[in-house]
């Protein structure tokens, strides 16, 4: 499991805990991935060196903007035509049989705004004739197109939910309302778009569910182990798995009389390049299911994290598009018969894929998504997984947050961006030039119950007002305390 946090800096360093880095920059950094790279980081835990990160800052998101409340009003909006139609004032003639209508620019021309926090769009307004309101995020406006959620041909307040629409673009990144004409003319007037959010209670209270990466006390010793996980008021655990499903009958068998799902576990960065041992691993777990009726794998969990490749940042598009392509090939095998459960970290709504955060695929094609929220602050896990929880609500997903309980060291990062070589304080590495730009720590005790059980017992209690929120992971069965 990672617990790096990108992109948000924990807190600044008034000076360096690491005296001196040129040289183990120079020594260390790989000049073809330098060569891509526009900055590098070098990250030390517990005051020694452990690894650079290459940076490229073009793959990051451009910020959404998120209005801040659960309404939001845009008043009396500018329609701008598309499409050749012959217009007078806010009437439309048909010309040929190509689409044309009105064009609403709800980002106002500046940032993209995030309708995932609204569930219904209402249009106050008036009009004839028949017209389809449609939606575009980023890239469908690039593309020119556009996705239908209903249509007008009447008067008054008319109401249309957007949780279809979010299945088929990303409501992070919206971009305009379209009015597409329908019928041979037609008048439209728009007082206000009026985005709502229906009120969501908190659900009530679950067990939380955890993650078992050792398996051998499952095969060896069932009934000490699932004594423990009772002990603990597990619910549900991902246990990593092997090719050999058979010892682990009796294990499931009595959890399941527990009341404790078991879902299969595997993931690996490599397996993006090499898929074959996993979906084999995936296969295996049907056919157990099919042999072992009564005592079945639940779900089955991914857990791919394909950032842990020292040059994801700057592969971003060829490792975000196995990834899709993988969990494609994934729901192929899996189709209803198994539930897929995907982990990913809290961040990856922050990078693009054509234009849709990488988060939105992956919601798509998942039953339920597991956030690595690394936080010991109830507020900054919420701030932090929101919009995955958004994600979860509109597109129908289940959403369960990540706690860590094991013991996560302090993490020194020192950043170097390529820089001019007359640069005074410019370091040559890796056959370019780079330029220290800032230091930050990463506090171990703020991603980490480690050594905090009441605040730990305390957190599993807390519910969180989302109708996705399913409950809380337990990062894990082997740190957790007893």
């Amino acid at each position: 499991m990672n617990f790096l946090i990108f992109p948000i800096v924990l807190s600044l360093l008034a000076s360096p805990l690491v005296p001196e880095v040129s040289p183990l920059l120079t020594k260390t950094i790989d000049p073809t991935l330098a060569s891509r790279a526009d900055s590098v980081e070098m990250v030390y835990t517990d005051g020694k060196f452990s690894h650079l990160e290459y940076g490229f800052t073009e793959q990051r998101q451009p910020a959404s903007y998120t209005p801040p409340s659960t309404v939001h009003r845009i008043a009396a909006p500018s329609l701008v035509t598309f499409g050749p139609c012959d217009r007078h004032r806010q009437t439309l003639k048909r010309t040929t049989a190509h689409s044309c209508g009105f064009i609403i620019d709800i980002a106002s021309g500046k940032n993209l705004i995030n309708l995932l926090p609204f569930d219904t769009l209402v249009i106050n307004g008036s009009s004839k004739g028949k017209w389809t309101v449609a939606l575009a995020d980023d890239y469908l406006s690039v593309m020119e197109e556009n996705y239908p959620i209903g249509e007008i041909n009447e008067k008054g307040k008319i109401s249309f939910s957007l949780d279809q629409a979010a299945t088929h673009l990303d409501l992070k990144r919206t971009k305009y309302v379209a009015f597409i004409l329908e019928s041979s003319s037609g008048d439209l007037n728009v007082d206000s778009l009026d985005f709502f959010r229906t009120p969501s209670p908190p659900p009530s209270h679950v067990n939380p569910a955890m993650w078992v990466w050792d398996n051998r006390p499952a095969k060896t010793d069932a009934s000490s182990m699932v004594s423990n996980l009772k002990a603990l008021r597990v619910r549900r655990i991902y246990l990593q798995i092997s090719d050999e499903l058979e010892p682990l009958v009796p294990f499931i068998r009595e959890s399941k009389a527990a009341g404790i799902e078991v879902f299969a576990l595997d993931g690996s960065p490599s397996y993006l390049d090499h898929p074959e041992p996993l979906l084999r691993r995936i296969q295996l777990v049907k056919e157990f299911n099919s042999k072992y009726p009564g005592t079945p794998f639940a779900g089955f969990q991914i857990d791919i994290e394909p950032h842990l490749n020292k040059d994801f940042r700057i592969r971003l598009d060829t490792y975000g598009s196995l990834y899709i392509e993988l969990l494609d090939r994934i729901r192929r095998i899996t189709k209803e018969d198994l539930p897929l459960s995907t982990v990913i970290p809290f961040w990856y709504d922050s990078l693009l894929i054509n234009d849709r955060s990488l988060a939105w695929h992956l919601f798509r094609q998942s039953d339920e998504v597991v956030i690595m929220s690394y936080r010991t602050d109830v507020a900054e896990i919420e701030a932090i997984a929101r919009d995955e929880l958004l994600y979860g609500e509109r597109l129908s997903k289940k959403v369960l947050l990540g706690v860590e309980t094991g013991r996560i060291p302090d993490e020194v990062h020192i950043t170097f961006k390529k820089c001019l070589d007359d640069t005074p304080t410019a370091v040559e590495a890796g056959k370019a030039f780079w330029c220290r730009s800032s230091d930050y720590t990463v506090p171990g005790s703020r991603i980490s119950f480690n050594g905090k059980e009441d605040a730990f017992k305390k957190q599993l209690t807390h519910s969180l007002p989302y109708k996705s929120f399913s409950g809380w992971v337990i990062h894990s069965y082997e740190t957790a305390p007893r």
